[in-house]
């Protein structure tokens, strides 16, 4: 139990706390707006603050990686690939330290709380309802039209209903020595909690309430709520009974003075009057009709729908909680300089989806923190000292779309096997030139210079894929033989962005075909010369373009790239 303590409450810790500061900053907001609309009709602040609950009930739940992979590998990736789950080879269980940690005892005290609160609205509301049946009695009348019964009841002091999806109107004892104008608008009052569905709203605030207990915006929001529902409820009973405010004003406080001993602090019920200090906001609401403010229905769905959106930049969240733990476990067993206890370790190799052949230098990377590999000449990549937990590993190279994974699990002492199959994202070439300028001489393919450094962002063209384009000229002795093809150049761009090095991994030429004697179509035979031209045609525009050098941990690294350029004669 202490063990699932600790390790859930660094996961909630994490994830709540993020959530915290969300909503604070959103909440700030929304009272700011509540500031600027503070002479607005108390309907159009109500769903405002409804925005507001909305928020607080939602979880963060825009993922951080997807944001993360964009902006890294925005120009050549278009696209990402999930996988499902990934079970590990062998496994054991953590063993328990016996201790509550801080986080172990934030979630026990934050869950005890949020128990003990919600318990007792539960009660409280029981009890409320209990009360009311046992004294009820029905109560009939041609006058009255409601949505739902009307009973009389010695607990009732006031018009009320109790409930998510009230089924009865609770009328108090006295309510026949009310005159008629006087009950009709107490009761269409009423009525427009239910028609409202009211219960629903207080509902998902005595939940949100439970949940942000200590949070004092929170507070504020609901009491604000509940004044704005009131006073919109006032509206509708006045347009209803097509009377003046200040007579209105007059019924509520004519009603107030029955309520000498009223005890209505039931958070679930629905009332005409449940604070008597309340009372004195909706009659200077009610009788300063003049000086409100009116908001055309177009600028009040752009405030609305602009709130709506911006629920999305406050609602992201780290995809791996437990980074944290596992960037520092990591650390400390490289600074002891032996392997880390209690850690796992994931292992695999990475190829190219067109030709079937093992990728050098891709970045394995565990999603949200700095724990990851680059693949070697032969594919392969070791994640080693992964703390035990479930994690998202990305692959990414430039020229290819980065692949996501998600639920790779790990365990103590155990090997989780974890392949990818990059798909490639070529480089057309269909600028076509009279004559190809002069090109540096190919560079020596038998050379095995190539040191894969992992980077946390990839090298990228100054100017986008655009930049890169625009300096790739189809050569002219490729295009009267009609010779199409594809070619992989890695390239080493050192710290400054610039180009220090070539290496052609792959050349693939697809020579035209001339129809024989028997009208057979057969292949011709390209001369090296063409082949050469297209190779330095690759090696001109890389040499060409300005590059951003890659990043690891904020500084500029040396690294080695692929980049595939694909020639089309269209």
């Amino acid at each position: 139990m202490i063990e699932w303590l600790n390790h859930t409450g660094e996961i909630w810790l994490s994830y709540f706390g993020l959530a915290l500061i969300q909503n604070t900053i959103f909440m700030g907001i929304i009272f700011l707006l509540l500031y600027w609309l503070r002479q607005a009709s108390a309907q159009i602040k109500y769903w405002i603050g409804v925005i507001g609950l909305l928020k607080l009930i939602l979880p963060p739940f825009l993922p951080e990686s997807y944001v993360m992979i964009f902006f890294q590998n925005n120009t050549f990736q278009s696209g990402l690939v999930s996988v499902g789950e990934i079970t590990p080879v062998l496994g054991m269980s953590v063993a328990s330290t016996g201790r509550l940690d801080a986080a172990g005892a934030l979630l026990l005290v934050w869950m005890i709380t949020l128990s003990g609160y919600l318990l007792l609205a539960a009660i409280s509301t029981f009890h409320l309802h209990r009360k009311l049946s046992q004294s009820a009695s029905r109560y009939s009348s041609e006058e009255i039209a409601t949505p739902v019964p009307i009973y009389q009841s010695s607990h009732a002091s006031v018009p009320l209903s109790v409930g998510i999806f009230p089924k009865r109107i609770f009328l108090p004892p006295y309510w026949s020595a009310l005159p008629a104008e006087c009950q009709q608008v107490l009761l269409g009052h009423e009525v427009a909690h239910i028609k409202r569905r009211d219960g629903l709203v207080q509902f998902l605030q005595i939940i949100i309430q439970a949940i942000y207990f200590f949070h004092p915006l929170v507070w504020m929001l609901n009491e604000r709520l509940n004044e704005y529902r009131e006073m919109a409820c006032d509206d509708s009973a006045i347009a209803d009974a097509k009377l003046t405010r200040l007579t209105y004003s007059r019924y509520l406080v004519f009603t107030a003075e029955k309520l000498a001993h009223s005890q209505w602090s039931h958070i679930s019920a629905t009332a005409l009057i449940r604070q008597r200090t309340k009372l004195m906001n909706r009659v200077n609401y009610q009788l300063k009709e003049k000086i409100m403010h009116t908001i055309s229905n177009k600028k009040l769905m752009v405030i609305l729908g602009g709130l709506l959106l911006l629920i999305l930049p406050f609602s992201w969240y780290s995809s791996q909680p437990e980074s944290m733990a596992a960037a520092e476990a990591t650390k400390t067993a490289r600074a002891a300089d032996k392997p880390a206890m209690n850690v796992g370790k994931i292992t695999g190799t990475v190829t190219n989806q067109e030709t079937g052949k093992p990728l050098a230098g891709v970045n394995i990377t565990v999603v949200g923190s700095d724990i990851g590999a680059a693949t070697d000449q032969k594919g392969r990549y070791f994640v080693r000292s992964v703390p035990p937990g479930k994690y998202q590993l990305t692959a990414s190279h430039i020229g290819f779309k980065t692949v996501l994974v998600k639920e790779v699990a790990v365990k103590v002492n155990a090997t989780t096997t974890l392949n990818f199959v990059l798909e490639p994202v070529v480089i057309e070439i269909t600028k076509l030139s009279g004559s190809s300028t002069a090109a540096p001489p190919a560079t020596d393919e038998k050379g095995d210079s190539a040191k894969f450094v992992k980077y946390d962002i990839a090298p990228q063209p100054v100017g986008g894929f655009k930049a890169l384009q625009k300096n790739l000229i189809y050569p002219e002795e490729a295009r009267k033989h009609g010779v199409n093809g594809t070619i992989f150049l890695q390239v080493h761009i050192d710290a400054k962005g610039e180009v220090k090095e070539t290496k052609f991994m792959e050349v693939k030429v697809i020579p035209p075909e001339k129809a024989d004697d028997t009208g057979k179509a057969e292949p011709q035979s390209v001369p090296p010369a063409v082949i050469e031209a297209m190779k330095n045609a690759t090696i001109e525009a890389v040499k060409k373009t300005k590059w951003q050098p890659a990043m690891q941990r904020d500084k500029p690294v040396d690294v080695w790239v692929s980049v595939p350029f694909e020639f089309k004669l269209k």
